[in-house]
């Protein structure tokens, strides 16, 4: 398909890396086809063939609540990308181990990116949980996906709670691809 760009986290897109964590996709990217961004999870419509509509945003306009929307999601995100690789390296199961540590690879990425668009410099230091009650494969399914159900309505009150196109966009692309992992752990 040659080489696109994501308009999400700014990834180069091209056919030596398409199918990086095709396991925490939907349905997984070919050769010909990229229907998803393989380090964000973004679907095709944010690719762009040009690096100069990558999205960004001038720090200086975003509003207060659009920069708390930021901080929190970074947060969030690197929350989730915690819980994931403690469930990948729990996870009984082969292909729950590998969908689990490609999906906090993409966590990850949505923590750069918001750390990128709203301005901080610095990762925050989160604590670590006890994952101790969770005991088997189903259960950190279900919590996967109670996880991913509660990311998909702050990005939908963050939305709300925007001004600017950009930040509304990119918090709209993260819902979608919140939404496709509710799908993956149902």
């Amino acid at each position: 398909m040659g080489k696109v760009f994501c308009k999400i986290c700014g990834m180069s897109i091209n056919e030596k890396n398409f199918e990086i964590n095709n396991n925490a996709l939907p349905e997984g990217n070919s050769e010909e086809h990229y229907e998803y961004c393989p380090f964000c999870g973004a679907h095709k419509r944010y690719f762009c063939e040009s690096s100069e509509k990558i999205y960004t945003t001038d720090t200086e306009k975003l509003t207060i609540k659009e920069l708390e929307i930021f901080d929190h999601a970074t947060k969030l995100e690197i929350f989730n990308g915690d819980f994931y690789m403690e469930a990948s390296r729990r996870a009984i199961k082969d292909e729950n181990k590998l969908m689990f540590r490609e999906l906090a690879n993409i966590e990850y990425i949505h923590a750069k990116v918001h750390m990128k668009l709203g301005g901080i410099d610095k990762k925050p230091e989160l604590r670590k949980i006890d994952y101790g009650r969770l005991k088997n494969d189903e259960e950190f399914i279900k919590e996967a996906n109670n996880r991913e159900r509660h990311a998909v309505s702050f990005y939908d009150k963050g939305i709300a709670n925007s001004e600017d196109k950009t930040v509304k966009e990119v918090l709209k692309a993260f819902m979608e691809i919140e939404k496709d992992h509710i799908i993956m752990t149902e």
